[in-house]
């Protein structure tokens, strides 16, 4: 799942894609001590660092902690259910706690007790919820009571029922999962395992989240902190405040292994409204300024209303109003209203009154601004709004921002949210800084020894980090082409392998050429930056320039056209397009448009891939002013590799020796990526399938497919129809069907891996069984004279293989010296690209997986992919094969000279599903794709975004994901 709502965890930096290194040997690794900081002259070149050998067994640092000892006292489970219902989990927190140690501290004070914050609760041993049971009990609470009991009928506070009843399962005996682990699979006990690893991992997961839930604000796994000296306020490019403030904290979470269970502890941030009055946060998010109020006065049809109506959404309040003998209510915005405080109402007395006239009669409160927007407090259902003024509203602290952050103010959190190496394994321990304890001291492994719920509990938890082994992979080979002059025909030029950098992952084509160079003639170049027409010529001159010593048959643009950025793009592009043609000829386009665009362009954007992938199918590359003025060759390197392959050339060729062995079987493969992309939460929006498959033998080349379903189904539910379609397409060009088929999945978290996984491949499998039927009559007589070695199978062998990205598991040297390599370290303190891991200390405890780190991160703690092999016919369960696949597959990007952190299929599927809303007119009204645009009523027609949605057209099918 790519989740495209807002919820930084820290991760770092992107997926290391972007410019190649200079080029340098790869040389040899050598074993070895870690290496001391070098002591060298100032100004002098450091010695090349040692390394270790590739496939050479290496120890380093992971951000887990074993739990030593597990609970030993049986738990129980009990079902809740509360009277009336409660939807929010504060005010459902807030009824238990007062239950636990108000109302009913006799039968709950005695024991660890632990709630969840919906329905289940979990205790450690027996509850006596009445004198006669253990099994069933209600209890009355009501939250504005001092009553050990609240039972005045005369007050008008509402009393909520809380009624308990004991699930069917047993008491849960967490202490015997380690044993359980050690049980060969043959052992009937171990399916024990399967029931109680599920509960038991929630259970410790509520035990270490006790204490810090109670103190700080929190999601479900991570919590922050609002004395953080990192923590800062987020702004608008030009330095205007947003309304939102950035705070850094702590992921935590436990994780059962082959080992027993861990926990992984990990940095993270989040974006957190500013405790400030109402109108302000409204001016601040939608930039005005401090005399622009009258601005606020919007029809509901207005963008600004829209979009301030999802920013404000949920937010919790205090109303100036609503004060009664000195405490304030706390209410919820739940809508906009565009009447404002002139909405009119009848009051008790059945007079007509409008909202600013009731604060000025009955709380002596003036209305500065009646017309502007006001927010709506009482829900969809209720026989009369209730409707309030933004100026009398005071929006409460640490509430979490669930949203998805405005485009421009995404950088900044990115940046924010990237750590380094040594800072993240400092802030994670719990390590000095700078020679002084500081804020990295409240990391929760410190806290867990004096945590009354993990005392109770009777667990015991390492506080050294867990030190795993694994290898660094060696690189593939990268062939280019070695670029001869006088050749006209580039695709005959002689073969070279790149060097790749050990340190990097990056290789160069500044002295190659392309592998497979195509031509770039009678293209056209478009500056929607009008203001500036330099940057036409720093265009042709960089980009001509480059193409041409990459071995591409480059001309200069058959046109140049300037136009302005808000014009309509559609409308103007094709005015270009019937120029062009007069020129040229009938029906003939550009071969592709390359597109300069302001900084900040989306709308533009929209409308230029829309009418480029949809509409005429036309490829288009766009480039940004602000990086086309400060340009150099690299740069126009870089976009050379994306144009390269819009216009189906190769940039370079990776060897793999799983793929070549399969070929020179001819045993054709075909590689899918899959990847599924939902809405932000509370908002009603289609979810998204990207699926992407290779189409030739080098696994370089692929064509891709979107398909929309309902909202925030995981299962891929055309899965069998796209696949089936997708071998279709191969057959047509390969004049054969794949006999291989390697499906890697992502987005899926452990408890959806079973569920899933089993339906989507049952689904992949009944859907090929009707394509294979008309080949299997040849399979059978070819296999009757073929050598067993050679026979055919008659479907193709499928291995299910997950790829898991959103995860927290880091791995750290052993030693790390900032700005310095050595024998495992990069020099921005990361483990090398390459490395791989399937350490049982963290392995998952039922499926074989293995985590892959392949990229160099540029800034930050690199990440890697997390590897999980589900069902598996082509390697024999043998995840060093796999292991070895996906590295390669993560070196034919075609956008990037470095191996990225996610191998090309899983990447390009994630990219599909990232651009979804270019195959949606943007001319459509009724369909809105801003930064968490979208649906927010309770019904949600899904016929109208599918009337509303277009596939890319055939002739881009294989390069509109770029």
């Amino acid at each position: 799942m790519s989740n495209i709502s807002f919820g930084y965890h820290g991760q770092g930096s992107s997926r290391g894609i972007g410019s190649g290194g200079s080029s340098s040997s790869r040389g040899g690794y050598r074993g070895g001590p870690p290496v001391k900081p070098y002591d060298r002259p100032p100004g002098a070149k450091p010695p090349t660092p040692p390394r270790v050998a590739h496939d050479e067994l290496i120890q380093v640092r992971t951000n887990t902690f074993k739990i030593t000892k597990l609970p030993h006292e049986l738990c129980f489970q009990y079902k809740l259910q509360f009277e009336p219902e409660v939807k929010t989990p504060e005010r459902r927190v807030q009824l238990f706690h007062k239950l636990q140690n108000v109302v009913a501290p006799n039968v709950f004070g005695r024991r660890n007790v632990l709630f969840d914050k919906t329905d289940l609760v979990f205790s450690f041993g027996l509850l006596q919820l009445t004198e006669g049971s253990t099994s069933n009990g209600q209890f009355n609470v009501d939250l504005d009571s001092t009553d050990s009991q609240a039972s005045n009928p005369h007050r008008r506070s509402k009393v909520f029922r809380i009624s308990f009843s004991m699930t069917s399962s047993p008491g849960i005996d967490i202490s015997t999962i380690p044993g359980l682990l050690q049980l060969p699979k043959q052992d009937p006990r171990k399916s024990q395992l399967s029931n109680i690893l599920a509960p038991a991992t929630n259970i410790l997961q509520l035990i270490i989240r006790q204490e810090t839930d109670q103190k700080y604000p929190h999601n479900r796994n991570a919590f922050f902190m609002s004395d953080h000296r990192d923590n800062q306020k987020l702004l608008y490019p030009k330095r205007e405040p947003s309304s939102l403030l950035l705070w850094k904290g702590f992921f935590q979470s436990v994780k059962p292994t082959l080992r027993g269970m861990i926990i992984n502890v990990d940095v993270s941030m989040a974006a957190i409204y500013v405790p400030q009055n109402a109108l302000m946060t409204a001016m601040e998010f939608l930039k005005l300024r401090p005399h622009e109020q009258n601005k606020l006065i919007l029809e509901p049809h207005h963008a600004m209303f829209q979009s301030l109506r999802r920013h404000l959404k949920g937010v919790r309040i205090n109303v100036k109003s609503t004060s009664r003998q000195g405490s304030v209510a706390t209410r919820t915005i739940r809508d906009l209203d565009s009447r404002g405080a002139m909405y009119e109402f009848v009051d008790r007395d059945g007079r007509r009154i409008t909202v600013a006239d009731h604060f000025r009669r009955m709380h002596n409160i003036g209305i500065q601004y009646p017309r502007i927007v006001s927010v709506v407090l009482s829900k969809p259902d209720a026989p009369h709004p209730v409707i309030v003024p933004l100026e009398v509203c005071t929006i409460l602290p640490n509430q979490i921002y669930k949203k998805r952050l405005p485009s421009e103010l995404t950088a900044q959190a990115v940046t924010f949210g990237t750590t380094k190496p040594l800072d993240r394994w400092k802030a994670i321990t719990g390590q000095e800084r700078n020679g002084r304890k500081d804020i990295y001291a409240q990391t929760p492994i410190l806290g867990y020894s004096g945590s009354q719920h993990v005392i109770a509990s009777g667990m015991e938890i390492e506080t050294r980090p867990l030190e795993v082994s694994g290898t660094i992979l060696r690189p593939p080979q990268v062939t280019a082409r070695k670029i001869l002059l006088h050749n006209t025909d580039h695709s005959r030029d002689p073969e070279h392998i790149l060097d790749i950098d050990s340190g990097t992952g990056a290789w160069n084509y500044m002295k190659h050429g392309f592998f497979t160079p195509a031509p770039l003639v009678n293209w056209c170049l478009v500056n929607f930056e009008s203001d500036n027409p330099s940057l036409e010529g720093k265009t042709i001159e960089g980009l001509v320039s480059r193409c041409q010593r990459l071995g591409m048959n480059c001309m200069q643009p058959t046109m140049v056209v300037r136009r302005h950025a808000s014009c309509n793009v559609k409308e103007e592009l094709d005015n270009i397009g019937r120029t062009f043609s007069s020129r040229m000829g009938p029906n003939i386009m550009p071969s592709i448009f390359v597109v300069i665009l302001p900084p900040i362009a989306a709308e533009a954007k929209h409308a230029l891939k829309y009418w480029g992938d949809i509409i005429r199918a036309v490829p288009t590359q766009c480039i940004r002013s602000d990086k086309v003025a400060t340009a150099k060759d690299q740069y126009w390197a870089n976009v050379a590799q994306k144009i390269n392959t819009r216009l189906g050339g190769l940039n370079g060729r990776v060897k793999s020796s799983i793929l070549e062995a399969w070929t020179q079987r001819e045993s054709p493969f075909m590689i899918i990526g899959a990847d599924v992309a939902h809405a932000p939460p509370n908002v009603q929006r289609p979810s998204y399938v990207g699926l992407a498959w290779s189409r030739d033998s080098y696994a370089s080349a692929y064509e891709g497919d979107i398909r929309m379903q309902d909202p925030r189904t995981e299962r891929i539910q055309e899965l069998g129809a796209m696949v089936k379609a997708a071998v279709e397409k191969y057959h047509r060009n390969k004049k054969s069907p794949p006999q291989r088929i390697v499906f890697f999945r992502d987005g899926l978290s452990d408890a959806e891996f079973a569920s899933v996984g089993g339906s989507e491949l049952h689904e992949m499998k009944t859907a090929l069984l009707d394509f294979y039927k008309p080949w299997n009559k040849d399979t059978e007589e070819f296999n009757k004279t073929a050598a067993p070695a050679a026979k055919r199978p008659m479907y193709p062998l499928i291995s299910y293989v997950f790829v898991v990205k959103r995860h927290h598991i880091k791995f750290f040297p052993p030693v790390i010296t900032p700005g310095q390599e050595n024998e495992i370290s990069d020099r921005n303190g990361n483990v090398r690209p390459g490395f791989s891991t399937a350490d049982p200390q963290i392995r998952h405890p039922r499926f074989l997986d293995f985590y892959l780190q392949s990229h160099a991160a540029i800034q930050g703690t690199a990440r890697s992919a997390r590897h999980l092999i589900y069902h598996d016919e082509n390697f024999g369960f043998d995840y060093k094969k796999v292991e070895r696949l996906s590295f390669d597959l993560c070196h034919v990007y075609a956008s990037a000279s470095r191996s990225i952190s996610l191998n090309a299929p899983v990447y390009y599927a994630d990219k599909i599903c990232g651009r979804a809303q270019y195959h949606h007119d943007p001319d459509n009204r009724d369909i809105s794709f801003g930064s968490d645009a979208g649906s927010m009523s309770e019904t949600f027609d899904l016929a109208a975004w599918r009337k509303g949605f277009y596939p890319p057209r055939q002739r881009v099918s294989s390069t509109f994901y770029l």
